[in-house]
């Protein structure tokens, strides 16, 4: 088993692997059937294996990749072009988080510190400066 992969995963990869076949195999018997169309039926029976089929892939998709988020944040972080900023040279450590939004403005990024650094520690993260601001209880410590 794979570092980080938990027991899950290998049923439902499995799960996909299995729904993928079975609708591979139903559309190469859609495509050379050649069974006459019933009278009274809208579709033939291969067709209808075949979309029977499509459901079932389609829900082993979803329960395997997921549903698309809403928000889009992180396709949005990665499309959108990132704000202007000033530069992170005009800081200075013991400046505050108000005198910093003021001179780079608002930053890309806030991310927590608190487990390595301790309560109150924050990174501040500007991507087209390419700097982190590393705040603590308010006040820049670093800048890198």
């Amino acid at each position: 088993m794979v570092e980080g992969e938990t027991l899950m995963t290998m049923p439902i990869q499995i799960l996909m692997l299995v729904a993928v076949a079975q609708w591979l195999l139903f559309a190469l018997t859609s495509i050379v059937s050649r069974s006459p169309m019933p009278k009274g039926a809208k579709v033939r029976p291969p067709e209808k294996r075949l979309l029977i089929s499509s459901a079932v892939l389609a829900g082993a998709w979803l329960l395997v990749f997921g549903m698309p988020e809403k928000s889009g944040t992180v396709a949005a972080a990665a499309i959108a072009p990132s704000s202007v900023h000033g530069s992170c040279s005009m800081l200075e450590p013991g400046m505050s988080a108000e005198t910093v939004a003021t001179k780079v403005g608002q930053p890309d990024e806030k991310k927590p510190d608190e487990e390595v650094r301790g309560p109150g520690a924050q990174t501040w993260v500007y991507r087209d400066s390419r700097c982190a601001v590393h705040l603590f209880d308010g006040k820049v410590e670093a800048i890198d």
